[in-house]
């Protein structure tokens, strides 16, 4: 092997390492036109028409989305984990939620809980008493030992599209991996999710 063809083999390597272990602040896939690439959890795509239906290629208006099927006795998610850029501060996660014509929280207050518990040393979610919310972190505390998580809920409106933001402070020091967790609770029905976002906006 010539030592040119060496020198760029080399380069070449040290490119996609580099790719490999970038450091971003942006949800990959936002707009899920690439199917559910770089999203996990219980999330599906689907088309969903101006009606608030879903539809199929081709129908008139119809928008790829998040589905997020609601079930019985159990909240479930659609997260993305971000291997953040250095030094970044106030991140400001933005997604639009629109509930299906069926959908309905559970009524059963064994279904939600309002703080966090320790499972088999890991942490468990914190189901709030609310339609849908946002989980972010870890977000580290003082001693670096321990950390906790930031939370925004809200209740939505049938028939209707709703902005939900969760935005990390400008003096949070945020863990480098990071997870973004969309969530619901139990009970019936669905929710859509589009547009999700993050923008650094220190406050």
């Amino acid at each position: 092997m010539n030592s040119l063809l060496r020198l760029v083999l080399v380069s070449v390597g040290i490119i996609a390492l580099g790719m490999t272990h970038a450091r971003t602040n942006e949800l990959a896939n936002g707009d899920v036109k690439t199917d559910m690439e770089g999203w996990n959890g219980d999330g599906e795509r689907v088309l969903l028409k101006p009606d608030g239906t879903e539809g199929a290629e081709g129908d008139a208006g119809a928008i790829p989305v998040i589905k997020l099927a609601l079930s019985h006795g159990q909240s479930r998610n659609v997260f993305q984990d971000l291997h953040l850029a250095d030094n970044s501060k106030g991140l400001l996660f933005r997604v639009d939620v629109y509930p299906s014509a069926d959908f309905e929280r559970s009524k059963y207050e064994s279904d939600y809980n309002d703080h966090e518990r320790m499972i088999s040393s890991s942490i468990d979610i914190m189901v709030p008493m609310t339609d849908f919310w946002i989980r972010l972190g870890p977000i580290l505390t003082a001693n670096y030992s321990e950390w906790q998580y930031r939370y925004h809920s809200t209740d939505l409106k049938p028939g209707q599209w709703t902005t939900v933001t969760s935005r990390t402070e400008s003096t949070d020091k945020l863990h480098d991996h990071f997870t973004a967790d969309f969530c619901v609770p139990a009970g019936n029905g669905a929710l859509y999710l589009k547009n999700c976002s993050v923008e650094a906006k220190p406050k």
